[in-house]
């Protein structure tokens, strides 16, 4: 099964640390592209459970990382999440008020942690093509959502690009000595940022609709959490105290151990799949084929067969429980049903493989209308439930008759002039 058509995947070039780790090179930019090149993928990552560990870094630098590090927004109900979020918005607009006092104070040392933030992100946004900052200002002006589409409609941005080569080059401000003019300014504008996200996130301002369809606050945050967080470190051979700010995200680094853990775990799925299959549409399994595919079923998903079953029936069971197994992780993921052009880890995008050798049926796709739950299975180029497509044709055949009713109409009114014309001609 590919999944090129389907996902987004995150990508830079890693390294194995000396602890274990399995980390992107320092410096390395990351980019998102398709997904492409992965069918099959599973069966290439469960042959990574005896590899080499030079084979597992390169295999991770071409696929990406099993994105294991972004499970704490994604195995939460949205109202949890909300919660937090609320709480989380509502603490940013009290300090960022700490922060303007600070500043109007005389902004001496030491400086608060969201003044930092604030700078950042300030010295950041000020880098930003004038489009995107025309319509973050009318957004954060109360204009309606449409004059902010429309102003960044004015020119291109890629938001892959922008972190990925911009972010690493912003610096933050020495924690010591005064702040310059342009650094000031940076700071004030960052900080009316930071107010107008947190008023938002925390519920007290309104949600801009590009907002609301990403699912409100709760969305925003798993939208964040699946990219490279920007985080500060100092900067090596700077002086003292001076940061260099948005280095690759430490999402993407994973110990070595999850990779062999979970290229075991695919092997043990083939293997109890190949046996199943085998029981059902091709020859009998052997007595000790079929307790090997019990002894599977335990080992994998934690359920314990009865002794007596046939072969066919075990094979049976097997197949209902891995495909229940493998859908319910996908779904604590957010992952079910899938969604077109999401951004998944390689566990996901493998996970989805693995469904694929105990399903009859294929992926249950989530209908790409804006607050829409309706499900359907995937075939080609579709996009839409039942009941959307329906409404989507039916508006179709409204505006075809609408135009063609305008022709009409514009036709009657010619008709009575050609009739004179004809009338004065004969005359």
């Amino acid at each position: 099964m590919t999944t090129s058509a389907l996902f987004v995947r995150m990508v830079a070039e890693m390294r194995l640390e000396p602890g274990g780790l399995l980390e992107p090179v320092p410096g390395a930019p990351w980019r998102t592209e398709a997904a492409r090149g992965e069918a099959g993928v599973e069966r290439r990552l469960a042959a990574l459970a005896d590899a080499p560990t030079a084979k597992i870094v390169a295999f991770a630098s071409d696929h990406g990382p099993l994105g294991l590090g972004v499970t704490s927004a994604t195995q939460v109900p949205d109202s949890v999440i909300a919660v937090a979020a609320v709480a989380y918005g509502q603490n940013m607009v009290d300090a960022v008020g700490a922060a303007r006092v600070w500043l109007e104070e005389g902004a001496d040392p030491p400086f608060p942690g969201i003044a930092l933030d604030a700078l950042t992100l300030g010295s950041a946004l000020r880098r930003t093509p004038d489009n995107i900052r025309a319509a973050f200002g009318a957004l954060m002006d109360g204009q309606h959502e449409s004059v902010a589409l429309a102003a960044a409609a004015q020119g291109r941005f890629d938001p892959a690009r922008f972190l990925s080569e911009v972010l690493p080059n912003v610096t933050i401000h020495p924690r010591q000595g005064p702040l310059r003019t342009d650094e000031r300014d940076a700071l004030s504008a960052g900080l009316d940022y930071l107010e107008w996200l947190g008023g938002i996130i925390g519920g007290i301002d309104d949600v801009p609709a590009p907002l609301a369809e990403m699912g409100g606050s709760p969305g925003l945050i798993r939208q964040a959490e699946m990219l490279p967080a920007g985080f500060i470190r100092s900067a090596p051979g700077a002086s003292s105290g001076h940061l260099q700010a948005f280095e690759v995200s430490m999402i993407m680094s994973e110990p070595m151990d999850a990779w062999r853990q979970f290229a075991l775990f695919a092997r043990g799925c083939l293997a109890a799949a190949s046996l199943a299959n085998r029981a059902i549409f091709g020859s009998l399994l052997s007595t000790p084929q079929r307790d090997q595919l019990a002894s599977l079923c335990v080992t994998l998903f934690g359920i314990v067969p009865p002794d007596r079953l046939a072969a066919s029936d075990l094979a049976n069971r097997v197949r209902a429980i891995g495909l229940a197994w493998l859908e319910r992780e996908l779904e604590a993921r957010c992952a079910w049903p899938v969604r077109r052009g999401s951004m998944h880890g390689l566990y996901v995008r493998a996970t989805i493989g693995l469904r694929s050798h105990f399903a009859d049926e294929g992926l249950v796709m989530a209908c790409e209308t804006t607050g829409c739950t309706g499900r359907f299975r995937l075939t080609r180029n579709r996009r839409y439930c039942d009941r959307c497509r329906d409404a989507r044709r039916a508006a179709d055949v409204r505006r075809v008759r609408e135009r063609d009713g305008r022709r009409v109409g514009l036709v009657r009114e010619r008709a009575p002039l050609r009739n004179r014309r004809t009338a004065l001609a004969a005359s």
